[in-house]
């Protein structure tokens, strides 16, 4: 394969993603994401992969509950229809399991019990086990072992948990003495934190409690400082929490109630709360979003219950204790905002106070970093008709996701080379390795240009590709055949073929003068043979030996040259199926020719001369 070799450093440093529909640019920042199919609020989202977003149910203009369901494709900017659910839910709640499945629970369906699976694979919905208790406006949360919790729920404390292997709820379990619209995120070590909400009539609370799915039990935790409902918790890449917004408790006010600007972190090493900046405005139904930098994009909501959404946007810097314009995207209030693993954010769907509507945009922030790249690649020498392989570097320099797309091929030759993805992904400090095959089509420069677009201030970068097609080297014209060796014992015939000696031709390959030829007359007997006559030929004045494996007694006597030599110990003798006849020829000053002769199924099987050949 052209680039196996890449695998190791691909394995390190990127995020890799099969070839996809490529954009012409990357907008930074905000930008008017397709509107939806449907308009919707108060409807729930999840992503289903890097590209792809889930939303479902919700209000509709006009008002009601909804069974519609669809999909978001950042890569086209296009919302295609999904299988509706089966049961229409607004307020409920998603999660996308470790199958790749997203359940939905809860919602305001009466009695609000009950649960479905999705499968992105199949775009099927499936009723599964209902909840024991009604979920409407619960939290739904991911363990580490693959199963999910459901937590409160409007006017209820206890939590539940699904498992996908049997499709089955737990018995509820008590939480704290909190109640429904409480703020749940999960913490690094794979726990999960619950706090606040509101269980009866201006019964705000700051209880916190801490589940550890491995002993499947709820701890006590440190009180929030701001009692309060319906607000949000961002989990931040230092581990800590960041609780902001909702409904807060405030008795001297008119009504007690009101949308809160303080914000608090919570550090579960210490079990701490600290308070920190309030927003800059009150703010109830926005949405917080955690990014890779440690920062909080806080987007829509509204001051009151009768004022009309914000349209600016909030990036809250946790180091410096400091909020910062995120831009304008479009008024959204009862929407959601979807953390995309390549560091952007979509944010769909509204409730327009003005014209009591609800409405079908959605917004697209794309974060900003900065890169470096190779400014070139060059191949060297290229053999016509051969290819090479190279690596563009594209390395993250900034503290946010880089985003690579429309990876394409320019300049003077671009069919000589060819990329192995046309998109990527590198997380903050990694490198997406861009592998480059060439192959010269012709001798002399080679060139080509590699652009891409990313989320830099730049925007677009282009590397050179270089390379020189040199002609293949001339093929070596072919030598003489291989010499004839037709004893087969490694030396050609011209080397060790003895002209002065007879007999076989397989005999012939041994020193020169030294000749060990044995012959025999038997008969075919059960299990063997019987010998009539047993000689061997051997050069004159030669030692001749002849051995048996079983059967017969070492027989020694002299070569007598062209004239056989009988060996009339092996007369009427009965050699059985196994039996090994060795006959060794040696002359003083020469090496031994030994031949093993092999008696099989009735049969004498003739050996061969072994010997170390010398020419005649």
């Amino acid at each position: 394969m052209p680039f196996a070799r890449l695998a190791a450093l691909c394995a390190v440093a990127l995020v890799l993603f099969p070839a996809a529909a490529a954009n012409a640019a990357i907008t930074r920042g905000w930008m008017r994401a397709g509107d939806m199919i449907t308009p919707r609020s108060m409807h729930v989202a999840v992503a289903l992969d890097r590209d792809r977003v889930l939303v479902t149910g919700g209000m509709p203009d006009g008002g009601g509950t909804m069974r519609a369901a669809e999909i978001y494709d950042v890569r086209t900017n296009v919302w295609t229809a999904a299988a509706p659910m089966n049961v229409p839910r607004r307020e409920h709640a998603l999660a996308r399991l470790g199958n790749g499945q997203v359940l939905a629970v809860g919602g305001t369906e009466d009695p609000g019990t009950s649960a479905e699976l999705y499968d992105p694979a199949t775009n099927r919905w499936e009723i599964v086990s209902s909840t024991h208790e009604p979920r409407y406006q619960p939290k739904l949360l991911t363990l580490p072992d693959g199963r999910a919790i459901v937590i409160g729920g409007l006017g209820y404390d206890s939590a539940e948990i699904f498992d996908p292997q049997t499709r089955t709820w737990s018995w509820p379990m008590s939480v704290y003495g909190g109640g429904g619209r409480g703020a749940a995120a999960s913490l690094a070590d794979g726990r999960v934190l619950l706090t606040g909400g509101a269980f009866e009539f201006l019964g705000f609370t700051g209880a916190t409690a801490v589940f550890d799915g491995a002993r499947t039990a709820w701890t006590p935790a440190a009180e929030a400082q701001v009692l309060r409902e319906g607000h949000q918790l961002a989990a931040l890449p230092d581990g800590t929490l960041f609780a902001s917004g909702g409904t807060a408790l405030d008795m001297d006010a008119m009504p007690p109630w009101a949308p809160s600007s303080r914000t608090e972190v919570y550090d579960p090493r210490t079990n701490t709360w600290t308070e920190r900046a309030p927003f800059p405005a009150l703010r109830m139904g926005s949405t917080t979003t955690a990014l890779a930098d440690g920062t909080v994009l806080i987007v829509g909501g509204r001051g009151g219950f009768d004022h009309y959404p914000y349209d600016e946007a909030l990036l809250y810097h946790p180091a410096t204790n400091t909020y910062t314009s995120a831009g304008t995207p479009a008024q959204h209030d009862d929407h959601t905002a979807t953390a995309l693993p390549d560091g952007r954010v979509l944010v769909a769907g509204s409730y327009d106070k003005s014209d009591d509507s609800v409405k079908a945009f959605a917004s697209l922030w794309t974060p900003t970093t900065t890169l470096a790249a190779d400014p070139a690649l060059a191949f060297g020498d290229v053999t016509v008709g051969t290819g090479a392989d190279g690596v563009v570097q594209i390395t993250n320099t900034g503290t946010l996701p880089l985003i690579v797309e429309d990876l394409a091929l320019g300049g003077a030759h671009p069919g000589d080379f060819r990329l192995d993805r046309t998109r990527c992904m590198a997380a903050p400090g990694a490198t997406c390795a861009v592998g480059v095959h060439v192959e010269a089509a012709t001798t002399g420069a080679r060139s080509a240009t590699l652009s891409f677009a990313s989320n830099t201030a730049a925007g677009r970068h282009v590397v050179a590709l270089q390379a020189r097609g040199v002609p293949a080297p001339a093929q070596p014209q072919p030598g003489p055949g291989p010499a004839s060796d037709a004893d087969g014992d490694g030396v050609a015939d011209g080397s060790d073929r003895c002209g002065q000696l007879r007999g076989p031709l397989a005999r012939m390959g041994c020193p020169a003068g030294l000749l060990a030829d044995p012959s025999i007359a038997y008969r075919r007997v059960k299990g063997g043979i019987r010998v009539v006559a047993y000689h061997v030929k051997a050069t004159t004045g030669a030692r001749i030996v002849v051995r048996c494996s079983k059967g017969c007694k070492p027989t020694t006597t002299t070569g007598k040259g062209a004239k056989r030599v009988r060996i009339s110990r092996l007369d009427r003798r009965r050699l059985a199926n196994g039996t090994k006849i060795t006959v060794t020829v040696s002359l003083a000053g020469r090496l031994a020719t030994t031949v093993t002769d092999s008696v099989v199924r009735g049969r004498r099987v003739e050996g061969r001369p072994t010997c170390a050949p010398v020419a005649c």
